[in-house]
């Protein structure tokens, strides 16, 4: 995708070329900022219980993958700590549910603003312990009431693995990537993505690079946003084109 984006920025004289740093930058925060608006606008159709427009669907089954479902145990503080690691096992991105047991019945916790919870904790009517609700605030879910509720069924969309390009220069300073999980063997003179100049002998290099996690089908979508920030405006299909373009050149090299 990097020599891609180069590629057009050149052919297009329209758009700042990239280093692979700022690449690697740009390329994970716009790939939560994409995943978060497709979440979103998929759950504004399932919260009004409303079908979603074709694509809006077809979109919801290339992001399923994404969606997972954990049992957390839940402390005397009623919280659910949103941190890789500490209750859940991947980055939370979106929460689609929770459900806990309240008096030996599984109950839908009701996910409210953080100034409505306010208001309802401080509510002696509304403040019913059988009918619980949630906020998040400061990486955390705040659930509201005291009943044993040991364990819940937690259910969210997580974020894509981080995607990074990984690289080194060779002995004549040829920018040379590498794919996922490649093993490389140093030569002498050849420099590392972080600056290193490595010798022969040096132990292996395991690459760093993490690929799009995304369906194929999004990557042009990933793409053209990455070429929007650069200063290119093109439309998707011509994104495609310059893909033929950049392959059929290179068969020719």
């Amino acid at each position: 995708m990097f020599e891609l984006v180069n590629y057009i920025s050149n052919k297009h004289q329209s758009g700042e070329a990239l280093r692979i740093n700022r690449f690697n930058q740009l390329i994970d925060v716009l790939s939560k900022d994409f995943f978060k608006r497709k979440v979103e606008e998929l759950e504004v159709y399932r919260r009004r219980g409303n079908p979603p427009p074709q694509q809006a669907y077809y979109n919801s089954k290339l992001l399923r993958e994404f969606v997972r479902i954990e049992v957390v145990a839940v402390g005397a503080d009623k919280e659910i700590n949103l941190t890789v690691g500490a209750d859940l096992d991947y980055e939370f991105a979106y929460l689609i549910g929770i459900i806990g047991l309240v008096g030996g019945r599984q109950r839908n916790i009701e996910l409210v603003t953080d100034e409505e919870y306010g208001d309802r904790w401080e509510d002696s009517i509304v403040n019913d312990d059988t009918l619980p609700y949630a906020t998040i605030a400061d990486n955390r879910v705040h659930i509201s009431w005291h009943a044993n509720i040991n364990p819940v069924e937690f259910t969210y969309y997580r974020f894509p693995a981080t995607p990074v390009c990984d690289y080194y220069l060779d002995v004549n300073g040829v920018m040379t990537f590498l794919t996922a999980a490649q093993v490389h063997v140093w030569a002498t003179g050849e420099i590392q993505s972080n600056g290193v100049v490595r010798t022969i002998g040096d132990p292996n290099y395991t690459s760093l690079t993490v690929e799009l996690e995304y369906n194929e089908d999004l990557h042009m979508e990933i793409l053209w946003n990455v070429l929007s920030v650069c200063g290119i405006k093109i439309e998707q299909p011509q994104i495609a084109q310059y893909s033929e373009m950049m392959k059929a050149e290179e068969k020719q090299q």
